[in-house]
This record gives structure tokens, C-alpha cells and sequence, in this order.
């Protein structure tokens, strides 16, 4: 059968360290609803549906938010923190096949052991959970693959789809390249959400995760993970096959910002001209995109042609791909011919959205972005490009990764003959690649012009300072010397701000220095 091949690199940790993909069983049909608990399963016995596994933090083993989740009786640790996590990993996660921390530390650690654990209503305490030892034995670093790690094998359930660690990038880092073959038939319906007819035409969302176990010498076993979305589509209409190894693309250094320009109003005291105060409004945000990369040698922009087809540019928010690419939207287009039966950009709000700029009447403090403008040339092999998103369009932020940011263009060059790609195409022809971002929108993850609020007090309400001219070694010397601003004296702050007459300080030693309040 057929299938997809993912290639990833990854850094293991002294711990146990384990590849896993989510379970996500449903049947080839289009109206599949993952988010319902289907009836007498290991969903209904956690409480939780397909599609709740494919969010980062609902991984069920997490030290992150520690004190989180059902406590014992007696209190800490949560069920997160310690081996009882495991019961849940392997019950709504296929892991590879060989994991069992049971068998990997020599421990019983199964759901019927871990309910009695956190029993809340047992007339007697339940066992207690197993200390950790950092003295118990685990992997060597140097070893790989190590003993106590499960990243080669068919991941639990499956029969064809199958992990493998197939070089080793950095022996001192611990960094491995891996890879990961899809079976198309298990993918779509075990180990990913589907959409779609099969035999038709189906997308299908899944991710690749792995996590670290490391014991800590006490209850707690310390968890570090990381999970990466990926998309699949097939079609029986039209596909594209390639044979061999597929050359890497000629965009390098992708990087996307997420950018808002907030509205200033700025008002000035005339009673008090050295109060300013620069209030934030925030409403009526501007935000934008700016993609920029970097693109290989041997490549140049066509003559007649734009960089970025701006009919090809479509953008997005939501949590996954496939429920947010039916309404993706055309910003540049919108936004050059804006108009009433826009998703986006009509006139009023292309004229809000572009006076938040230096080319704007409302401020000058956000830079002078030029909204879906393609370069002309790439001498420095360098592209920036921004995408106007719209006004108050970011979606809130997220710390559990579910608000996303989704781009999607076509970059087309043309091959100089100096290209040093193994691109089939020969020098003159104009060669295309798909662009797809998503880009999570967390806190503290955009960049923000225009964010100041700023107010000036007189120093004399917050301090008092005085001036000590000369130096002394005892308390008797420091009587002896001048002190502006001693007893009986005006503060400087008080000095400075209204003077009575210039302040004037001899000295028979010749320094300078300069003092700012």
C-alpha cells in the first residue's frame, strides 16, 4: 500500500525517552465527529475524545504546571507529575509498541494500581507511589540507541507504521535524525483525523511527538515533550509522484512575525508642559505579517513576473488546517481592491488599518510598512514581505498552542544558469514552490509598536538626595565636609527644581564628573 514518509530531527535527554503519534480512531467517511466519545471505549473511560490529544498541553504526563490535575488525598504530587500519567499515555496515544515504564524501571505501574493510589473515598490510604532513585539505572549517555529508549519500532496498534532513528547528527548533543512511515490506510484510520471521501479525495491531520521521562530521586518524574502537526492531502483526481530523493527547496531561513500597531493618543498638559502621557488605546489594532527567508544562489526574480502571486496568498486563524482552509481569505487581494463584500478589507477599515503607520496622520511610531509589496530584485538573496492581516484579527493568545495563525503562497524565481540546485529545470525557466506557515499565537509572541505609556513626576516626590563634597574615613571627618542638601537644607531635588540662586562647589582637586538624577 501506499503512505507518507516524515523525516525529523530530535534531541534525547538522560531519561527514557519515547516517539509516539496520536490514536484517533474513526472509519472512512466524511461526517466522522472526533470530538464525540464514542460508547463503551478507552475514551469514555478517561473522559476525553480523539481530538483533545492533539493540543500539547493535554499531554497527560507534565511537570509544567505542577500541582495540576487530581491530587492524592493526602495532597501532592498530581497524577501529571508521577508514573500514574503513564496508564492514560498508553491508553489515548500510540507510543512505540516496546514502551512499558513497568518493564523499562522495573515498576507495576497499571490503571488499577494508580486508582488505588489517588482512591479519594478507600477506607484505608491507598499504596504508596515508588520513590525514583537517580541512582537507578538508566541509558549511559554515550550509548545510543539506548536501552531504555523507545524510538525504532511499529508504534502500538499498527502493524506498518513504524518509527526509525537513521543517523546520528551530534553523538555530543545527543541530536538524531528520525524518520516515520505512514501507512495510508492506518494513518487515516487509527492514527489521524480524517476529512474527506477515501478514494476520492481526504486530508488528514496527525502529529509526530516525543517526550523524556527522567526520574528525579522522589515521586515526581520529571517530563519533557514536544509535538509537531502535520497535514497530509490525497487525491485520486490528479497526484504528483517523484522518484528518488527529493531536493531540498530554494527558500532557506523562513521566518514569519506576527506584528500589531497600536493607536497612541497623545495629549500635552499646558499647565505642566513636562508632563506627557502617552496613553495606549487598545481597540482598533493593526496587524500584519511579515514573512521573510532568505533564497539560494543561483536563483532570480523573473522579468514580467511578482516573487509572491498575490492571488495565490491566503491566510487564516484557528486551532487546526483542516477546519480553517474553506474560510481562509485573500489579504492582498482584499486589500488592494478593498470593497464592501470583502471578508476583510473595505474601505473604511483599509483607512484605519493604514493610518497606524508613519505614512499615517495618528502617530510615527510604528514603522513604514509597505503592505503585499513584491521585490523587484534579490541581489542580497534576501526577501521580506508583509501580509496585512486586518484590524483586531490575531486571535486571542494561547499557552496551550491552539490558537493559530495559518499562511499559505506560492514563491516562484526563475533558474539562472549559475544554479547549483539539482532542480530538473533548465536556466531561463520559471519554477515554482508551495509556502505553508502555521504560526502559534501565544503570550508575549507578537511583536508591538507603539506600546509606551510614559509619565514624568518631579524627582522631589520620590526622593531626596544629597551631595557630599570630599571624603572621610570616620564620622568625625564626614562632619567636616560640605553637604548640599544636609540638615537644615533644601533636598537638591528641591534645588534643581526651583532654585534660589546657582549651587557652587570648590574644590582643589581637579575632577569632573557628571551626576543625573
Amino acid at each position: 500500500g501506499g503512505g507518507w514518509v516524515v523525516d525529523f530531527t530530535f534531541t534525547t535527554g538522560p531519561g527514557f525517552n519515547l516517539i509516539y503519534i496520536p490514536r484517533a480512531e474513526g472509519d472512512d467517511s466524511l461526517d466522522f465527529d472526533y470530538s464525540e466519545i464514542p460508547a463503551d471505549s478507552v475514551w469514555e473511560l478517561w473522559g476525553k475524545s480523539p481530538a483533545d490529544t492533539y493540543l500539547p498541553g493535554n499531554f497527560p504526563c507534565t511537570t509544567a504546571d505542577f500541582g495540576a490535575g487530581a491530587p492524592r488525598p493526602e495532597g501532592n504530587p498530581s497524577i501529571k507529575v508521577t508514573a500514574c500519567c503513564v496508564p492514560e499515555l498508553l491508553d489515548l496515544y500510540r507510543p512505540i509498541a516496546s514502551f512499558d515504564l513497568g518493564s523499562a524501571w522495573g515498576l507495576t505501574v497499571d490503571k488499577a494500581f494508580c486508582d488505588a493510589v489517588y482512591c479519594q473515598d478507600c477506607p484505608e490510604p491507598g499504596p504508596a507511589l515508588p520513590v525514583f532513585s537517580a541512582e537507578m539505572e538508566y541509558p549511559e549517555s554515550e550509548e545510543f540507541p539506548q536501552p531504555g529508549n523507545h524510538l525504532d519500532g511499529v508504534f502500538a496498534g499498527l502493524t506498518n507504521t513504524r518509527a526509525q532513528v537513521i543517523e546520528t547528527v551530534d553523538p555530543y548533543m545527543k541530536q538524531y535524525r528520525g524518520r516515520v512511515w505512514f501507512d495510508e490506510v492506518e494513518l487515516r484510520r487509527k492514527a489521524g483525523m480524517m476529512e474527506g471521501t477515501a478514494g476520492v479525495e481526504y486530508v488528514v491531520d496527525t502529529f509526530i511527538g516525543i517526550a523524556e521521562l527522567r526520574p528525579t530521586g522522589s515521586e515526581v518524574v520529571d517530563t519533557f515533550m514536544k509535538q509537531v502537526a502535520i497535514h497530509v492531502e490525497k487525491t485520486d483526481y490528479f497526484q504528483i509522484t517523484s522518484h528518488g530523493e527529493n531536493e531540498y527547496t530554494y527558500l532557506q531561513y523562513i521566518n514569519v512575525r506576527l506584528v500589531e500597531v497600536m493607536f497612541e493618543n497623545r495629549t500635552e498638559s499646558l499647565a505642566a508642559r513636562e508632563e506627557v502621557f502617552l496613553a495606549r488605546k487598545s481597540v482598533n489594532v493593526a496587524h500584519y505579517a511579515q514573512l521573510t527567508f532568505t533564497v539560494e544562489k543561483g536563483f532570480k526574480i523573473k522579468d514580467g513576473t511578482d516573487m509572491i502571486p498575490l492571488d495565490s496568498l491566503r491566510v487564516g486563524a484557528g486551532t487546526f488546517l483542516h477546519e480553517v482552509e474553506p474560510n481562509m481569505h485573500y489579504p492582498c487581494r482584499e486589500f488592494l481592491g478593498p470593497d464592501d463584500a470583502n471578508t476583510v478589507f473595505d474601505q473604511a477599515t483599509k483607512d484605519t488599518f493604514m493610518a497606524r503607520f508613519q505614512n499615517g496622520e495618528e502617530q510615527t511610531c510604528a514603522p513604514d510598512a509597505q503592505m503585499c509589496s513584491n521585490p523587484t530584485s534579490i541581489d542580497d538573496q534576501f526577501v521580506a514581505f508583509n501580509v496585512p492581516l486586518g484590524i483586531d484579527w490575531i486571535p486571542e493568545p494561547s499557552a496551550m498552542l491552539d490558537s493559530i495563525v495559518f499562511i499559505h503562497t506560492v514563491v516562484q524565481v526563475e533558474k539562472t544558469s549559475a544554479a547549483s540546485t539539482g532542480s530538473s529545470a533548465k536556466p531561463g525557466e520559471l519554477i515554482r514552490t508551495v509556502l505553508s506557515v502555521s504560526m502559534p499565537v501565544v503570550p508575549g509572541g507578537v511583536n508591538i509598536f507603539c506600546d509606551n505609556i510614559v509619565a514624568r513626576t518631579d524627582l522631589r516626590s520620590v526622593a531626596d538626595a544629597l551631595v557630599i563634597v570630599g571624603s572621610a574615613q570616620n564620622s568625625a571627618e564626614l562632619t567636616r565636609l560640605r553637604i548640599v542638601g544636609g540638615p537644615g537644607q533644601e533636598s537638591i531635588t528641591d534645588t534643581v527644581r526651583d532654585p534660589s540662586g546657582p549651587v557652587s562647589i570648590n574644590s582643589s582637586s581637579i575632577e569632573a564628573g557628571l551626576m543625573t538624577l
